[in-house]
């Protein structure tokens, strides 16, 4: 409950500082747009009033992306401080926990390789690691993920081995013995036998019964401890280092730190780095100097963001066998963290853009096919090839939506951009689609081969591959070059004209191949579909204008 209670009052405090400011910005936005308004509405009769619309309508959209980016940061504020607030609710380093101890099997003076799986807080130079040898061969955690086991509603007795589901894994746990406070009493944490992590136990955790062999079987971790003057100060979770046993006192190794230069072993006097003032030009060092000193972020202030390399590379990842224990299961990215510090923390940005389609030629017929409609001057359709099929385009949604493709989607890492092409869902099935608009937990789609336009949840996107943007955008924005619209969006007429001419195969005459498309169309009887809705009084008369290819489009 008190982790509870710190995030509340983190949230509390956040939505306290931002909401007068929130309420400010929503206040000057909603003047400028009565402004814009009545300023566009009295210039309504001037020639330059399709200008002014546009200088209105770009200068709104700025102000939405403005007030979304204001959201997005303080979003990851949220996060970030709700993150530290986790991240010291964790319990203290001196619970007791009773299991069977690693055999150390070490003499003084023998080398091993070390993956660090847990760094003391309170002891210097205390850390938990598991032996890179024994780890390798760590057959019995692989059965672990596939016996079966008997679901638990409540947390054993101390020293009684239980399995614990955590990030998707199965690990070995025991809960903690220790009592030498009221406080701790209270505080219920269970130790992972395989990494020596200590965790506090929360009830939505999943816990099972394990079978006598895996009770039985010791621990993995072993309980290290850096001697005097060695450079344990350099230690991170999850790093693989190089150590010279020292001394041995009962459960607990007492080790010297190495390191490894080019394939040979040498032994840290110190602190050492790959990067100092030192390393520096003259232009780096006052370009670093001028960073700003508001933030405690250390990675933030100097990469601008937080990378995520623990969270997303695999900490029991083989860099000789090229994978994990997890096999294909694993979800983390198998790589080794750079031996100099670097991040690898880095996102897929796609800079090649999709090839775009040839457009009819003026004066000529073709087959259109309908798939949306929005209004008689906002219509959009596919291209009918003269064999009637599009054996590209089929062959696309069904790679879209193939089960075994699918599984493979990868999520975005960051938040869509605008205009960024994504994989929407719309009724179950995957479409190619781009961002028009961004909001807190969904975002508003155009999806590119048919022309609708849906706003579908953050889960219901992914990231697009690139063997899918081999096809150009199939839908073809169109209107009638006869026939204009009475009112905008006047339902009536959409729905007629929507009955006419949706998702059947028409014969088309191209009066302008610009953007958008100018096209006279006829139905399967040959009526022309303007004419149609222009006795039924849903239309009005449109003088088509031809413009050549080389002429700019008016407007």
């Amino acid at each position: 409950m008190e982790l509870y209670e710190q995030l509340w009052n983190v949230s509390y405090e956040f939505l306290n500082k931002n909401c007068n400011i929130a309420c400010a910005i929503t206040g000057i936005m909603q003047k400028r747009v009565r402004y814009l308004h009545s300023q566009v509405l009295k210039n309504s009769r001037n020639k330059d009033f399709a200008a002014d619309f546009k200088k209105a309508h770009d200068e709104l959209q700025n102000m939405s992306k403005s007030v979304q980016t204001f959201v997005n940061e303080w979003q990851a504020l949220f996060i970030e401080e709700t993150s530290i607030c986790a991240e010291n609710s964790l319990p203290p380093d001196d619970f007791e926990f009773n299991y069977i101890k690693p055999t150390l099997l070490y003499k003084k003076n023998h080398v091993v390789k070390l993956l660090i799986s847990d760094v003391s807080k309170t002891r210097q130079g205390v850390f938990c690691a598991v032996d890179q040898c024994k780890f390798e061969s760590l057959n019995c955690l692989k059965k672990l993920q596939t016996v079966s086991k008997s679901p638990l509603h409540e947390l054993p007795p101390a020293g009684e081995v239980f399995a614990i589901l955590l990030e998707d894994t199965w690990f070995r746990a025991v809960r903690n013995s220790s009592s030498g406070g009221e406080e701790e009493k209270k505080i219920d944490a269970i130790c992972l036998l395989d990494t020596g992590e200590v965790y506090p136990y929360q009830n939505t955790f999943k816990i099972a019964k394990l079978s006598e062999d895996f009770q039985n079987h010791p621990a993995y971790f072993i309980q290290c401890r850096m001697e005097a003057g060695s450079s344990a100060t350099t230690l991170r979770q999850w790093d693989k280092i190089y150590c010279k046993v020292v001394d041995i006192e009962d459960d607990l190794l007492v080790l010297e730190n190495l390191g490894e230069v080019n394939g040979k072993l040498e032994t840290f006097s110190g602190n050492q780095y790959a990067i100092t003032r030192d390393t520096l030009s003259k232009e780096q060092v006052e370009q670093f100097d001028e960073l700003p000193e508001g933030t405690t972020n250390a990675m933030k202030a100097v990469l601008g963001y937080d990378p995520k390399d623990d969270w997303q590379i695999c900490k029991y990842y083989d860099p000789i066998k090229k994978r994990c224990f997890k096999g294909a299961n694993c979800r983390r990215r198998h790589i080794e963290m750079d031996p100099d510090g670097w991040t690898r923390d880095r996102d897929t940005v796609s800079v090649s853009g999709v090839q775009k389609m040839e457009v009819p030629a003026q004066d000529s017929y073709v087959t259109l096919l309908p798939t949306s409609v929005t209004d008689l001057d906002m219509f959009f359709c596919h291209i009918v090839p003269p064999e009637g099929y599009h054996l590209e385009f089929n062959q696309l949604a069904d790679d879209l939506n193939n089960p075994q493709v699918v599984a493979n989607y990868k999520p975005l890492n960051l938040l869509p951009t605008i205009g960024e092409l994504v994989l929407a869902k719309y009724e179950n099935l995957w479409y190619r689609a781009q961002v028009i608009e961004l909001f807190d937990n969904s975002v508003t789609v155009f999806y590119v081969d048919y022309g609708n336009v849906e706003t579908v949840s953050l889960d219901e996107i992914k990231a697009c591959d690139e063997r899918f943007k081999f096809l150009p955008f199939q839908a073809i924005f169109c209107r009638l070059a006869n026939a204009c619209h009475v009112d905008s969006f006047h339902t009536p007429a959409i729905e007629q004209f929507t009955m006419f001419v949706l998702d059947k195969p028409l014969k088309a005459y191209v009066v302008g191949n610009g953007t958008p498309l100018d096209v006279k169309l006829y139905d399967e009887d040959g009526y022309d579909v303007g004419e149609l809705m222009i006795m039924t009084n849903l239309a009005m008369c449109r003088t088509p204008s031809k413009f050549g290819d080389d002429k700019p489009i008016p407007g």
